[in-house]
């Protein structure tokens, strides 16, 4: 199982938007993005829910997300807007 740290995967992303799916209605890329040092989720449109279109997140959501599922850092790169 891959493990990585968070310091890495805020290098791979930036200021880049880390996209983790797709709306199913209106295909806008959804995914986790860091701005001034803190994570944030970009729901991106209102086709399925009402949250807003940015909402902050816990560290620990992308780390959890990333290594359950076992991503490594050439599947973030290749994700990234």
């Amino acid at each position: 199982m891959i493990e990585m740290e968070l310091e890495e995967i805020k290098s791979l992303v930036g200021e880049k938007k880390f996209v983790i799916r797709q709306c199913s209605f209106c295909y806008y890329p959804c995914g986790y993005l860091f701005r001034d040092g803190k994570l944030y989720y970009d729901a991106g449109c209102y086709c399925v829910t009402y949250c807003p279109k940015i909402e902050p997140r816990e560290i620990e959501d992308i780390l959890r997300y990333v290594n359950q599922n076992n991503i490594d850092a050439d599947t973030i790169t290749s994700g990234l807007m």
